[in-house]
């Protein structure tokens, strides 16, 4: 999507009406699946549930085999870009596990690995959710992320993430682990690799991937400079800013929270009362973000179909 929702939005219009001329519903089901972002972001809520609840419906009827697959990886990203972290991880996680039961050779290395990427980096963002509300509780979260990681054979401190990804999503895996890592204490340990990477904030936010990369590293760098009492705070600052107005533009509601929340903190450094103000409204605003209630209990009005969105309505509504 690049980040160009209104023009997504048009594509994914577009390779409907294809799919539906042709009566392709695995295809409709995929494409409504990444295209479910596009109408939450365009401030489509009520019509990003209904597509996500469509999409798993649809799922749920499919055999297993490679299309029930592709659809449900559609719904795990575009669910965790819409902010619905848990559900992402739950399907990919079902996914995962469907791969490693298939013999060998039957999904490609590299797609079974993608699956691990993706999970890894939900599981992370699970833990940066938890954190923003019980800090204490964030840490066995933090510590799976890297067990996982240590049970695909996936090692920080190698040249990429893992050779079966290419060089962008390693990147983006590794920046995560090295995130995970800073959170539960281990700074040591990633240190070298952290201060290493060039971090600006100044990523073209059309660039999905470029741009959360560089706010995972900008993250793990300002950790890292709020335990260092020689960092000038002006320069935390600075950096803090940069890289909240860049989650902000790509949309991430985790990223949004976790910046905001580090600002907050970096600012405190500062000692202005007015400026704190300001941000902590922020980061409260953004933390509302992140509650998905409201919305899934207007969805239960909708008409859900899936038994998988069902279950979602049901366990906030205990």
């Amino acid at each position: 999507m690049l980040v160009r929702y209104a023009e997504a939005e048009d594509t994914c219009r577009l390779v409907l009406r294809s799919a539906e001329a042709d009566g392709d519903q695995t295809a409709r089901a995929r494409v409504l699946g990444y295209g479910l972002a596009t109408a939450y972001f365009l401030g489509e809520t009520e019509q990003a549930v209904d597509r996500l609840d469509e999409v798993l419906a649809a799922a749920e009827t499919m055999p297993p085999g490679a299309e029930r697959m592709s659809t449900l990886v559609a719904a795990a990203i575009g669910s965790g870009m819409i902010g619905l972290t848990e559900l992402s991880d739950l399907l990919l996680s079902g996914l995962v596990d469907q791969v490693a039961a298939a013999p060998e050779g039957v999904v490609p290395a590299g797609i079974v690995m993608f699956l691990h990427a993706l999970m890894t980096t939900r599981r992370c963002q699970l833990a940066i959710e938890l954190e923003q509300r019980e800090p204490a509780k964030s840490a066995g979260l933090y510590r799976g992320v890297l067990d996982l990681a240590a049970k695909i054979g996936v090692d920080v401190h190698a040249k990429g993430a893992h050779g079966s990804l290419a060089a962008r999503p390693a990147e983006l895996y590794l920046a995560h682990l090295c995130f995970a890592k800073t959170a539960i204490g281990e700074t040591a340990d990633v240190e070298e690799i952290v201060r290493s990477k060039a971090v600006t904030g100044l990523v073209d936010p059309f660039d999905a991937v470029g741009a959360t990369t560089e706010i995972m590293w900008g993250l793990c760098r300002l950790r890292i400079g709020l335990q260092d009492d020689e960092i000038d705070p002006a320069l935390l600052e600075d950096l803090a800013q940069r890289l909240t107005e860049l989650a902000y533009r790509t949309r991430t509601l985790v990223l949004q929270a976790e910046t905001t929340r580090v600002l907050l903190e970096v600012i405190r450094l500062g000692s202005d009362p007015l400026k704190c103000a300001a941000v902590r409204e922020r980061h409260e605003a953004a933390l509302d973000e992140l509650d998905w209630t409201t919305r899934l209990e207007r969805a239960r009005f909708a008409g859900l179909r899936s038994q998988t969105m069902r279950d979602i309505v049901r366990r906030i509504a205990e």
